[in-house]
Parts: structure tokens; C-alpha cells; sequence
């Protein structure tokens, strides 16, 4: 599967773009920075059923970045858009943040990456945790130059309102739930 993804049209385009390709789990000479923040350890690897896990999670997560940066880039061709460097750079960067791994803010950047995997082990998943704030700020221009990428973002966020608010509706209306319609409650949008 790992070899099928490297062969994807788009693979190198998406690579170069910023698209994270996490490594092989198993392999030895990567740092635990550099692995899925889901799979901190090297320790657990070592059970042949944990392992078996984490690269089917790492390779399926792996080719899903890869494919919808394909699937995305086709799109935008076939309807005859003129794609710039930065279309592919932000695209990349959505695809990131719309799959748990967020980036660090240029200021502290440099001292996160010198930390390594310390953060991991004073946060769970930091990255995963910046991906859910930055996400939703893709549709701003000051985030996201490109306008093709803004409006995917635009797509992807009122898909996840309308599709969640679909769900939350039927299951009222149904009577299997009953569900928080008062913002200022903290169980607002809960089934219950």
C-alpha cells in the first residue's frame, strides 16, 4: 500500500507542496518527532499485533492526504483553472490541518522542532490539538492566499455543519435523543 501511494500521479506534487507523509512504523532511523503524534513510542511497536495497527493507520492516513490532494488538483483542472504554487501549498496545508496535524506558529516553530518529542510528553498530540483551531481559520485570506483552497474550506465546513446538523435534527425529531439547543449550556449540540 506504502509503495502504491509513492506511485499516485500526484505524490511528488503533494510531497513537494508540504502534504505530511508520515514514516514507515517500524523504521529506525526516525526520530519520534517525526512520526504520527498518535504513535509517540517505539517501545509498543515491538508487539507484532501493535505494530500491524499502527502502520495500517499510518498507511491509510498516509494515502488519504495523497489522494485528496489528487482528487482536489484533477478537479480544479478539469474545470479549467490555472493553478499557482500557492494553490498547491495551501491545499496541501488544509489537507494537513483537516487530518490531526496542525503546524506550530512561525515564532516558536524553531524551538518546538529543537524540543522534539518533549512536547508530545507534556501535551497529548500538540499538533492534532492546533489542527482543530487552525482549521476552521482556512476560510480567512490572512491565513489561506489562495482562493481556490478558501473555497474547499468553505465547502468542508458547511458539509460538517449541515451533515452534523442533519444527524442532531433527525435524531429529535426521531425521538432516540434528545439534544441541547441552548448555546450557553456546555452540552449544547450533545445527544442525550
Amino acid at each position: 500500500m506504502d509503495a502504491l501511494t509513492r506511485s499516485l500521479p500526484h505524490y511528488d506534487r503533494a510531497v513537494n507542496s508540504g502534504i505530511f507523509i508520515a514514516p514507515r512504523v517500524g523504521k529506525v532511523a526516525v526520530s519520534l518527532a517525526e512520526h504520527e503524534e498518535a504513535f509517540m513510542s517505539n517501545v509498543v511497536n515491538r508487539l507484532g499485533f501493535v505494530k500491524a495497527s499502527n502502520r495500517a493507520y499510518v498507511t491509510g492516513l498516509n494515502n488519504l492526504r495523497v489522494r485528496v490532494f489528487g482528487t482536489t488538483v484533477n478537479a480544479w483542472e478539469k474545470a479549467g483553472q490555472k493553478l499557482v504554487e500557492q494553490d498547491y501549498k495551501d491545499l496541501a496545508q488544509l489537507i494537513n490541518w483537516a487530518t490531526g496535524r496542525g503546524t506550530y506558529p512561525e515564532f516558536i516553530a524553531p524551538i518546538m522542532n529543537r524540543l522534539g518529542s518533549l512536547p508530545n510528553t507534556l501535551l497529548f498530540a500538540p499538533k492534532l490539538i492546533l489542527s482543530r483551531l487552525e482549521l476552521p481559520l482556512a476560510i480567512l485570506p490572512s491565513i489561506t492566499k489562495s482562493k481556490l483552497v478558501r473555497t474547499e474550506a468553505w465547502k468542508t465546513l458547511l458539509s460538517f455543519i449541515g451533515i452534523g446538523s442533519s444527524i442532531l435534527t433527525a435524531a429529535k425529531l426521531s425521538g432516540v435523543a434528545d439534544i441541547e439547543l441552548d448555546p450557553r449550556s456546555a452540552d449544547f449540540g450533545k445527544l442525550r
